[in-house]
């Protein structure tokens, strides 16, 4: 009796080890995309293929595309994503396929102009799966478009929704519990200034949206010997972001004197979080050069929250607030004093991008351009 107990139990782990082996319960499946908006629609054949090499890379037989698409035609419930699906209408509309699952994905993909004649992408993926048992899931990928998910970048639209999409595939497919052999990582694109004499004539102006949402949520330097005071502060154009310019005064300790310099604070107002705090000079004595002052007297979201640019005195900085990164840094060819009022503005014309510093008389201006 034992034995026999032993030998059920072991055909029973064999069967559920054979069941998952893919990590989900089927083996032959059609695929089927419903895209959501005009670029998922112009990128379902990739999402189709992109799809069935994951699936076929966890030993899963995907039916023709063919074949997949006249059951597809055939059952209009599925556009549904709310619609229940019973075992009864699988029998009814699946038996004569030979398969034992659909795998279904409603796709959205957005496609933006970004700078210097580049895009920027975002991609969605509601992965859903329905056996011949009725047994259904869902899987729905996290908002992209935020620090530790942004955006993917490309120089056509194109190329960038297809790594948005990719990357969509790819998380939902994880959850699923399909193995991948490589994930596909978010491409970014580098940018630099390039200094011009002159800006264009016509385009549209950004300039920096003032907040003070930074209030109570940045730890400044509040000690007897080191302080901290703001000194400019931004918010990024989907109101994610602020970044808050400082001016740190402090005292050295066992001897007479002070040193003064400027940091960049960026707060992730979803989270609560500073994730990056960007130093404008190293800390101690300024050389002897440069007059202007260290101060950051004005700083710039461009186009999103991904870049930020601050001025101070002597030096236009240029910071990517997703991976931390100093893009760039140039003297601006004049000097400012603390109490100068400074404007940073964006223009874009068509496909450029161009920075403007301006104080008074004075007026410097620079290209983005990708490196």
């Amino acid at each position: 009796m034992l034995n026999f107990r032993i030998f059920s139990l072991t055909a029973l782990l064999f069967l559920l080890a054979a069941n998952t082996a893919h990590g989900v319960p089927f083996e032959r499946v059609a695929i089927m995309v419903f895209p959501q908006n005009e670029d998922a629609e112009r990128l379902q054949n990739h999402a189709v293929n992109y799809l069935q090499t994951i699936l076929m890379d966890n030993a899963i037989t995907v039916l023709d595309r063919q074949k997949a698409e006249e059951l597809k035609n055939g059952w209009q419930q599925l556009e549904d994503p709310t619609a229940l699906i019973t075992a009864e209408d699988f029998i009814e509309n699946a038996e004569k396929y030979a398969i034992d699952g659909i795998v279904r994905i409603y796709l959205s993909v957005d496609a933006l102009p970004s700078l210097a004649d580049t895009y920027t992408a975002t991609a969605q993926a509601d992965l859903r799966y329905v056996t011949e048992e009725a047994l259904s899931s869902s899987y729905v990928t996290d908002p992209m478009g935020v620090i530790g998910n942004p955006p993917s970048d490309g120089l056509t639209a194109s190329a960038a929704g297809l790594n948005a999409l990719q990357r969509a595939i790819d998380e939902s497919a994880t959850e699923m519990g399909l193995t991948l052999i490589a994930r596909t990582l978010p491409r970014f694109i580098k940018y630099s200034l390039v200094p011009v004499d002159t800006m264009p004539a016509q385009g549209q102006t950004f300039s920096r949206i003032e907040t003070d949402k930074y209030e109570g949520k940045v730890q400044f330097f509040d000690e007897p010997q080191k302080w901290e005071d703001p000194t400019c502060a931004a918010e990024s154009p989907d109101g994610n972001l602020v970044a808050v310019g400082s001016w740190v005064t402090e005292n050295f300790r066992g001897r007479t004197g002070r040193s003064w310099y400027s940091r960049l604070h960026i707060l992730d107002l979803t989270a609560g979080q500073v994730p990056y705090i960007f130093d404008t000079w190293p800390q101690g004595r300024k050389p002897s050069g440069l007059r202007g002052t260290s101060k950051i007297l004005g700083c710039l979201f461009l186009n999103s929250w991904r870049y930020v640019a601050a001025v101070t005195g002597n030096y236009i900085f240029l910071w990517d607030t997703e991976r931390g990164l100093e893009l760039f840094k140039h003297p601006l060819g004049f000097e400012l004093d603390e109490d100068d009022e400074v404007q940073t503005l964006l223009v874009r014309q068509s496909e450029n991008s161009f920075l403007s510093v301006r104080a008074g008389d004075m007026e410097s201006n620079f290209r983005v351009e990708r490196q």
